[in-house]
């Protein structure tokens, strides 16, 4: 039997969080939870919890059924969610929990002011040397970096450019905070969904990969792929490089 990974289990600083998948029935995410937390044992005892739903619109009941099997296992309190659904957050707020619409849409929503007035790109890059697996979500304030690869099911945002020095298989998000000039380039570029700025493009997954790297970036309010050899486009296109 294949694992969905509908629920997946990652730790921080500031407690755990437990993402949930945004497709998946609700009674078969809530019967791999409460597997996922017998398994765990008391590694993750009374911890902090906030849960990850993405884009499911998640119902009062339903939430506070997710909240009440967190809470019978091993002392863990869920205090909060993060979500970009309107409507999940508002019925965590009937439920007194605390709501993040993605922090880097909340950050594009605060700054994007400022943005549209800034004539550089002088985002802080911010460099990571590991593989983002499945079931990870990384966020960046800067360009982000990453020696590694990304693979499907992971999640990955910046505010201004996104390189993979490796295998791009998951999500994509570039120019975050409301940069139209963004560019998202890998060595191997296939990521289910990719967006920049207000634009989204799916991909699929290439029959015959490719020899070359590859990047995307807006042209003519649509996102493109080109080999990387043809990144002078950008300077015609956007007045980068």
């Amino acid at each position: 039997m294949i694992d969905k990974m509908g629920v997946i289990f990652q730790g921080t600083k500031s407690g755990l969080i437990i993402a949930l998948d945004e497709l998946q029935p609700f009674p078969e995410l809530l019967c791999q939870l409460k597997d996922k937390l017998d398994e765990s044992g008391y590694f993750f005892a009374k911890a902090h919890v906030t849960l990850s739903l993405g884009k499911r619109d998640i119902t009062e009941n339903e939430l506070k059924t997710l909240a009440e099997v967190t809470a019978q296992a091993h002392g863990l309190r869920v205090e909060g969610i993060k979500t970009s659904s309107a409507k999940s957050a508002k019925n965590a707020q009937k439920l007194g929990l605390q709501t993040s619409l993605s922090k880097i849409l909340k950050q594009k929503k605060e700054k994007i002011a400022a943005k549209k007035s800034r004539a550089g790109r002088d985002f802080p890059a911010q460099l990571v040397r590991s593989t983002i697996r499945s079931g990870q979500i990384f966020e960046s304030s800067g360009h982000l970096i990453i020696l590694g690869d990304v693979n499907h099911g992971a999640e990955i945002a910046a505010a201004g450019d996104i390189i993979v020095f490796g295998a791009l298989r998951g999500n994509a998000f570039a120019g975050a905070t409301g940069d139209k000039r963004a560019i998202v380039a890998a060595l191997y570029l296939a990521p289910p969904l990719l967006r920049i700025d207000n634009a989204v493009a799916r991909c699929q997954e290439k029959k015959t990969p490719t020899q070359q790297a590859e990047f995307a970036f807006i042209e003519n309010g649509q996102i493109v792929i080109d080999s990387w050899s043809n990144k002078n486009r950008l300077s015609v296109n956007n007045g980068k490089l």
